[in-house]
């Protein structure tokens, strides 16, 4: 290597430099033309996505948690990790050696599930998805989204729920009520006269709002909306009284919040030796905006009819209705995220809805509305411990070490 730095020198006389060093000057230009070639790589500009930016130790449990994170994590089939593998990473791979490790992890997907506790679900959301026309069961928690049940029926009628339901049970599945979507017929009747128009908007912020009146005040209100929207079904005949039919069948699984709201309300007021009246009319205020007067006027009001406990009534109000849901669109929102995976398969076994079921309840949320849910699964928001990641839990290895 000093040579050849040598002999790049202006003034390097190579004669003078082979006789020194006992070499021929064959072989001075040779280490020359090394050193030239050395230089012209390392300031050669580099072509774009050809750095090497990290390099990872590829073993068997590696290839293998690929194999799964395609499958689950990517949405992708079988045939997919096959040709991906192949192209990519230049290894061979059977479509039976990716459905045997598949299975292998469903198997050990649902002895988890069967562990888990499900004690700390209080309110369940039950509905069902399609797929190659037959129903698939699902259910999840309200609070966490959990998915406690993702079963595939021939029918779903009440024989087949009951059936899950009581299984469930035997895990401490014991929720203070389920929620169960009625409202089509709702959506589907909307009518374009301006006097149903004006009832539906009643029916929604003055009935079915959460922050509203009691429950007792709710069912006359109810029943006074729906009697005048039968007193119109002339103007409409057959969508208006598909409407009205449909909210007279629902008004009590409709109104049912209200009766969990009342209990929680009520024992704020008792918490606080505070009046039922104003713990409403705090309730009532979230109505508003907090950035209007009419906001501000009523806290005001507020504040100087209950004084130093207008603040931590409020800060009690607040949760006691974020935690009153009043329909099942988290598990509608499941049925959604489930179509991408239902429609890379004609067949959904058992195992696989164990396996899916799984991995969506203990893989993390990267970003989401609710602050307190991002960087943590759905497991761990429902029990409130850490676990390790979906892959080693499924007994596939600890993962890689992140690079910067």
């Amino acid at each position: 290597m000093d040579l050849a730095i040598e002999t790049l020198a202006k003034d390097a006389n190579l004669s003078k430099l082979a006789s020194t060093n006992d070499v021929s000057r064959k072989y001075l230009y040779q280490q020359k033309g090394k050193a030239r070639d050395a230089l012209q790589e390392a300031f050669a500009p580099s072509s774009a996505g050809e750095e090497v930016l990290f390099s990872i130790p590829v073993t068997s449990a590696w290839l293998d948690q690929f194999v799964v994170s395609l499958t689950l994590t990517c949405h992708s089939s079988y045939r997919g990790v096959v040709q991906f593998v192949h192209d990519l990473l230049g290894v061979s791979i059977s479509l039976g050696s990716v459905h045997n490790l598949l299975q292998r992890a469903a198997k050990r997907a649902l002895e988890l599930n069967c562990a888990q506790d499900l004690s700390a679900i209080r309110v369940g959301l039950n509905d069902e998805i399609f797929h190659c026309n037959e129903p698939v069961l699902a259910g999840v928690d309200a609070r966490s989204t959990y998915c406690y049940l993702l079963a595939a029926e021939l029918h779903r009628d009440g024989d087949a729920w009951a059936t899950h339901l009581l299984c469930l049970r035997d895990q401490g599945l014991d929720p203070d009520f389920f929620i169960g979507d009625q409202g089509t017929g709702l959506r589907a009747g909307q009518a374009q006269v301006w006097d149903i128009k004006t009832l539906t908007q009643w029916l929604k912020r003055d009935v079915l709002e959460l922050a509203g009146p009691g429950l007792a005040t709710r069912l006359e209100l109810f029943d006074f909306v729906v009697a005048e929207i039968h007193a119109r079904e002339y103007l409409e005949p057959e969508r208006i009284r598909k409407v009205r039919v449909a909210l007279q069948n629902q008004r009590d699984d409709l109104l049912a919040f209200a009766a969990v709201l009342d209990e929680h309300l009520d024992c704020i007021a008792h918490a606080y030796e505070v009046s039922a009246h104003l713990v409403r009319q705090a309730c009532l205020l979230q109505r508003k905006p907090d950035t209007s007067n009419a906001f501000w006027q009523g806290w005001n009001r507020l504040c100087a009819q209950m004084g130093h406990k207008c603040h931590d009534v409020f800060e009690a109000v607040m949760p006691a209705m974020a935690q009153t849901p009043r329909c099942s669109s988290m598990v509608e929102n499941l049925n959604s995220r489930l179509r991408n995976y239902f429609t890379l398969r004609r067949q959904l076994a058992g195992q696989y809805l164990e396996l899916l079921k799984f991995f969506l309840n203990h893989r993390t949320f990267l970003r989401s509305r609710v602050p307190e849910r991002v960087g943590k699964s759905p497991r761990q928001l429902l029990t409130g411990e850490a676990h390790p990641h979906w892959l080693t839990m499924l007994g596939f290895g600890p993962l890689q070490p992140q690079q910067g």
